[in-house]
C-alpha cells in the first residue's frame, strides 16, 4: 500500500473537484461562490443581512416597513448577482 503524500492528496482533491473538466469549466458551471473564498464570504455576508431583514419583519410591520425591507433585499440580491451570476440564478428561483 502506497503512503499518500501531500501532493497525492492535493491532486486527488483537484481531480475530484474538476473531474475531467478544467478549473475554468468548473468555475463557469458552479460559479465563483464555490471556487473563490473572497466571493463566498461577500455573498454570505449579504445573505446574512437578508436573513436579518426577513427576521425583523413580522405581522406587526407596517406596509412602509415591508416595502423598505423588500427594497433592501432586492438591492442585496443585485449585489449578489454582480458577484456571481450563477449563484444568483440558483438562489433567485427559491426566493
Amino acid at each position: 500500500m502506497q503512503a499518500l503524500t501531500k501532493w497525492h492528496i492535493t491532486k486527488k482533491k483537484h481531480h475530484m473537484l474538476a473531474g475531467d473538466n478544467t478549473v475554468k469549466e468548473v468555475r463557469d458551471n458552479y460559479g465563483k461562490y464555490y471556487t473563490n473564498k473572497y466571493v463566498k464570504k461577500q455573498i454570505d455576508m449579504r445573505l446574512e443581512k437578508m436573513a436579518s431583514i426577513e427576521c425583523n419583519t413580522g405581522v406587526d410591520s407596517t406596509p412602509v416597513e415591508l416595502s423598505k425591507a423588500k427594497r433592501e433585499k432586492k438591492k442585496l440580491l443585485l449585489e449578489i448577482k454582480k458577484l456571481d451570476q450563477t449563484f444568483y440564478e440558483t438562489i433567485s428561483v427559491s426566493i
